[in-house]
């Protein structure tokens, strides 16, 4: 076709008069979600904010066709996902190279349902649809790649010497971690695991081979919601659909399960340090539970909230950060659960560290409070990072793009304070700190009564159902 041809004619007009106009002639890119000022780069947000920019990456995808997916913070790690079935594992840590993208690999269909990738000792793994592949940790390589016969419920996680795969029909998929490595002589039973031994009527003394073929556990519970963790040695902990919380122990006799029923399905898993875990339910209630290894669950506290959680949580410096969807965000005290401080707007939770609990507010900006008291500390715009990122694993911040660029935020050394210049205070939101008192008397797990009146104005159609709650034990 000639290049005066009448159908080219208008866009050779538009580029000739856009060469003459310059940039500023060109239109923006449709959605690219750009923005002009001191807070459109992750370097502008930083300075704002006096925090340290880690570093800022681009992942390798067809941004054209499609978009970030999930991200995850991880230690010494930050691994992303985009919507075409692409894993990309970012480098931390201190080295030189930290903050580029080691490597780039594919899992599974695009339009197959897909879970965040996990980061084990050796593997990141990802489950999409049937599939699971698992690729090295340090090269991308794939080490093995797995067709199930039935679609995954959440993501495969790596524990010591196997990887759990949640999958259908209520059961953990356990497969050797590596398939080609000698099979692993299990230590002859420790004391306590000799009682569970005997008690369990097993004859086992010496040391025991372990065979790698797959094996299918029954959770004997609803299906999971991905919230599968290694709690402790040999310890697993999961909770269902249904709010069953479930602990499997590999003693020396055998798996052995407990479960404690929390009355509801969960909000959104649970939140874990060490073997403490933080929970909240559907019903409008939150607690604290001990996992025990063999011997099941202890509660430590519990108290009704004053509305029904979204299931984002944070915890930091000894408080507990509650996301309310649309009731707001309350600060408790870990350790009690005691009221702290409460904000009346709904928000969208993304890290807590420094001192500060940081969110992206109900008018799109990127706000931050005091963690011990909720006094307001920044708020400023977020630019084009309107991808949220909930870390739970360490103090920083990591702000994302949906066209995949992740930047990485890290507090500064000692007491954090508000922002040195920049990050604008903003007008105070509605926020009631609780009195002394009232977390005084603050009553024990064993002594709560119904929590109905706790709740500010909730339908009075909706049961309270939290007197059931943690009430029934199993093993």
């Amino acid at each position: 076709m000639p290049l005066t041809s009448p159908s080219l004619r208008p866009l050779l007009t538009f580029l000739f008069a856009a060469v003459l106009a310059g940039p500023a002639a060109l239109p923006a890119a449709a959605g690219c979600g750009c923005e002009s000022g001191p807070y459109a780069t992750a370097e502008g947000i930083a300075r704002a904010i006096g925090w340290k920019l880690e570093w800022v990456v681009q992942l390798p995808f067809d941004t054209g066709r499609w978009s970030l997916e999930a991200v995850k913070v991880e230690d010494n790690a930050v691994l992303g996902q985009s919507t075409d079935g692409g894993v990309h594992f970012i480098r931390g840590g201190e080295g030189p190279d930290r903050g580029t993208v080691a490597w780039s690999g594919r899992a599974g269909r695009p339009s197959d349902p897909g879970y965040p990738p996990t980061l084990g000792p050796s593997l990141v793994l990802a489950s999409r649809g049937f599939d699971v592949v698992a690729f090295e940790r340090d090269s991308g390589d794939i080490r093995w790649h797995d067709r199930l016969a039935q679609p995954t419920s959440g993501p495969a996680v790596e524990i010591e010497d196997w990887v759990f795969v949640p999958i259908r029909s209520q059961r953990l998929l356990r497969l050797a971690a590596n398939p080609h490595a000698a099979p692993r002589r299990r230590p002859p039973p420790a004391a306590d695991e000799r009682r569970q031994r005997d008690e369990a009527g097993a004859r086992r003394t010496g040391p025991v081979l372990e065979s790698k073929t797959p094996l299918l556990i029954d959770m004997g519970a609803a299906e999971t919601d991905g919230s599968l963790q290694r709690v402790a040695p040999g310890l697993l902990c999961s909770i269902d659909s249904r709010g069953t919380l479930v602990s499997l122990f590999d003693a020396t006799a055998g798996w052995v399960r407990d479960e404690l029923r929390t009355g509801g399905p969960p909000a959104d898993g649970f939140l874990r340090r060490g073997t403490t875990l933080w929970l909240a339910t559907s019903l409008g209630d939150i607690a604290s539970v001990e996992a025990v290894a063999g011997r099941g669950f202890t509660i430590g506290w519990r108290q009704a909230l004053r509305a029904k959680p979204d299931g984002q949580l944070l915890v930091d410096r000894n408080v507990l950060v509650v996301s309310l969807g649309a009731w707001g965000v309350e600060g408790r005290a870990a350790q009690s659960g005691s009221p702290l401080w409460r904000i009346d707007q709904p928000v969208s939770l993304l890290a807590a560290g420094g001192g500060l609990v940081w969110w992206i507010d109900a008018t799109g900006r990127l706000s931050a409070v005091d963690i011990a008291s909720g006094e307001p500390k920044a708020r400023l715009p977020l630019g084009p990072f309107r991808f949220a990122v909930h870390n739970t694993r360490s103090t920083s911040l990591a702000l994302a793009t949906p066209e995949g660029v992740i930047a990485l935020l890290s507090p500064p050394a000692g007491e954090a304070a508000g922002p040195p210049g920049g990050g604008e205070a903003g007008p105070q939101p509605a926020r009631e700190r609780a009195d002394a008192d009232e977390a005084d008397e603050a009553a024990p797990a064993d002594e709560m009564q119904d929590g109905a009146d706790d709740r500010d104005d909730e339908p009075a159609d909706e049961p309270s159902e939290f007197d059931d709650l943690f009430g029934d034990f199993g093993s």
